[in-house]
């Protein structure tokens, strides 16, 4: 019986644990925990790879240097690593365990060009970002996020847009305002 017990509470741990991960994906967010050498005992998402931490559990040096550095003062400033493609903010949170540190992960992609569309559309400046980010792909929670606006903001500002462009799909945003 208690044998059956542990495995019904460890399936539960791990649907807890595979619906944190997936929503910490979905906000493109993830968790490291490491020790006070700077080692990861444990990480969820993608990252571990974000910043390019290798197959040993050791973190790069810029991250150890700056957690070293962190360690002396509070609160502890974040950490931005840009690139080509997206900024990387990490945060370090102390845990209830000393030994332990909770490194925070949010990913941002690189926003596009701010140059603005053709006024011959009658945009406003946030139908234009939104439109902009429309013609990248991205989702209205996706928008939403990156805005700092709720999705349902973004859904009125995508009926505008639709209006004004006079089209139905966010495809034919894309379209529209690539033309």
């Amino acid at each position: 019986m208690i044998a059956f017990n542990n495995l019904a509470l460890a399936r539960e741990c791990q649907a807890i644990l595979d619906t944190t991960t997936l929503a910490l994906n979905e906000l493109s967010s993830a968790t490291i925990v490491v020790n006070q050498q700077g080692r990861a005992l444990y990480h969820t998402g993608p990252g571990w790879q974000w910043l390019g931490g290798n197959g040993s559990g050791v973190l790069p040096a810029q991250i150890s240097d700056w957690l070293n550095l962190a360690a002396t003062s509070t609160p502890c400033p974040a950490l931005n690593l840009v690139s080509e493609a997206h900024k990387i903010r990490v945060r370090a949170v102390p845990t209830r365990h000393k030994e332990r540190l909770l490194l925070v992960l949010t990913k941002e992609e690189n926003r596009p060009p701010t140059n603005t569309l053709p006024d011959v559309f009658g945009l406003s400046k946030r139908e234009s970002e939104v439109g902009r980010w429309i013609c990248t792909g991205k989702t209205i929670a996706e928008i939403g996020a990156i805005l700092g606006i709720s999705p349902r903001t973004v859904d009125k500002h995508v009926e505008h847009i639709f209006e004004k462009l006079g089209v139905e799909t966010r495809l034919a945003v894309a379209v529209r305002l690539h033309a």
